[in-house]
């Protein structure tokens, strides 16, 4: 696997001059060039208008045990118990609204230890084995925060210890008082998952907490009958199983529960972590900022879903596959990387290369929370990749293109889609580049083939460290304004090439392509 030399980078990055301090400006670093192809007759994949979507984890919307922010102690599910999730914040929604429309899943480990009581005077806390509770004020808060923002709501349902009966079958009693909640107040669930991260079972809920592939498919089978009867609109999701960067889905199940239970799925959810933090008491693969720039380590989720795809193919070949959970590291993300600058670089070619593949949906854990989160929790701070998230989602539209980069260090990604209507440039047989200088000390000089770069607009990514809390747009610090969200202006193309610092991303936006593709 190659390194990169990090050395070089030990203590910053510098991208452009040196400081005023300085006794002479910096040498001018070494460029390489690198060409972009895009093939712009036929698109290869198509993705939802809501392909990125986000989380809120359940123990957040229920004040139960979230990940805490320092991320100094180890635990399977958090270690730090939050307050009930405060979804009237008008920073909160005005921020939110810039990723809509999208999917709002609500699930993680703690919806499988949750107890609904809807009634007009529910019991003050959960009855064992059951740790948090959900009450028809917290379902409304959520429901109403979904439409008010055009989320549609994905929800996992309870299928862990507490609706199982002796036998260990799945019972829908819990389950049918919130589909019937929801029925009788008309409030829409797009898609009802059933269980969060199955396979998992033993090690989040304990040791005699296992489902095999059998026994989930009957519950599957009884949760099937129950969403047909009270929810006939909604789709009925699973099994969202985990899968880790080099040793994929941990204790298997997928391919045998979808051989058991494939007519009965809508949609096939999996979740997929490309290292684990230090948070998490086992790993594989602990963080490090050496990851988002590594391209082995970022082709491993290429791995994983076509692993997800063939079974899909195989055994229900008419529900598409979702990446319902993912995030920069497991176990609450990675403080300095995961809320910093870096982790850009995995989250943006992740978008890129699942979508290439396409799986319509993909959900980050999480909307706020932990280091994972796109805004800080407590003070709603954007952090660098909900600017990504936010231009990915004004820029790259639902058709995708093939692009691939002729660079022989392979430490340049491409990925490009016809440009999202709507958008600086958009228009008919526009299209928008995304792209990634891996490198640590090369300039990329990337020019385009063939496309007509007459009018290209740019959006360049970058910071004066991997670790940087904040980002930059063209040079300019983004943060909030007053409470606002900054301008997202782009700037011309200066040249028929575009100068990628080391290592920087950028999206850039061609209106002259000619993409037959892009109508």
């Amino acid at each position: 696997m190659r390194r990169l030399p990090f050395a070089l980078v030990a203590t910053a990055i510098v991208i452009g001059c040196g400081g005023e301090d300085d006794p002479a400006p910096s040498p001018p670093l070494p460029r390489r060039p690198v060409t972009l192809d895009v093939a712009t007759d036929s698109s290869v994949a198509q993705v939802s208008e809501r392909y990125l979507s986000v989380a809120i984890d359940t123990a957040q919307v229920l004040g139960g045990k979230f990940w805490s922010k320092d991320g100094e102690v180890m635990s399977i599910v958090g270690d730090e118990t939050r307050p009930p999730y405060d979804f009237g914040r008008p920073l909160l929604q005005a921020l939110a609204g810039e990723l809509a429309p999208a999917w709002l899943r609500v699930g993680g480990s703690a919806a499988d230890v949750t107890y609904y009581d809807l009634g007009a005077q529910p019991v003050s806390e959960a009855p064992e084995p059951y740790e948090l509770l959900l009450t028809a004020e917290r379902w409304d808060s959520i429901v109403g925060f979904a439409a008010a923002l055009d989320f549609e709501l994905l929800f996992t349902l309870n299928a862990g210890a507490g609706p199982r009966d002796v036998d260990q079958a799945w019972t829908d009693d819990q389950a049918r008082s919130l589909l019937e909640y929801a029925a009788a107040h008309d409030q829409e669930v797009g898609v009802w998952e059933l269980g969060n991260e199955i396979n998992g079972y033993p090690f989040i809920l304990g040791p005699d907490s296992g489902v095999d592939a059998e026994q989930y498919a009957s519950d599957f089978a009884v949760a099937r009958q129950l969403v047909d009867e009270l929810a006939p609109e909604a789709l009925l999701a699973g099994p969202s199983s985990a899968y880790w960067p080099l040793g994929g889905e941990i204790n298997p199940i997928l391919e045998d529960w979808l051989d058991l239970a494939g007519e009965h799925v809508d949609v096939v959810t999996w979740h997929y972590y490309p290292q684990q933090s230090r948070r998490c008491p086992i790993a594989e693969l602990r963080a490090s900022p050496e990851m988002p720039l590594t391209p082995e380590l970022l082709d491993n989720a290429a791995q994983w879903a076509a692993v997800v795809e063939a079974a899909q193919a195989e055994h229900a070949p008419a529900a598409p596959v979702w990446l319902g959970e993912t995030g920069g590291a497991q176990c609450g993300g990675e403080p300095g990387l995961s809320d910093a600058f870096v982790g850009g670089f995995w989250w943006l070619d992740q978008l890129g290369l699942v979508a290439s593949r396409g799986q319509p949906v993909t959900i980050r854990q999480s909307l706020t929370g932990a280091s994972y989160g796109l805004l800080d929790e407590d003070t709603l701070e954007p952090r660098p990749d909900f600017y990504n998230s936010v231009l990915f989602r004004r820029l790259m539209g639902t058709e995708v293109l093939s692009a691939s980069a002729e660079d022989d260090q392979d430490l340049i990604r491409s990925y490009a889609h016809c440009t999202r209507a709507g958008a600086p440039g958009a228009g008919s047989g526009a299209v928008t580049i995304l792209v990634l200088n891996l490198s640590t000390t090369h300039v990329a000089e990337v020019s385009f083939a063939e496309l007509d770069t007459t009018d290209a607009l740019v959006w360049r990514l970058s910071a004066d460290r991997l670790a940087a809390p904040t980002i930059r747009l063209n040079d300019q610090s983004l943060s909030l304004d007053d409470g606002a969200m900054p301008d997202l202006e782009p700037i011309p193309l200066a040249a028929e090439t575009l100068a990628l610092p080391p290592p920087a991303y950028a999206f850039v936006v061609l209106p002259a392509a000619g993409a037959a593709a892009c109508p």
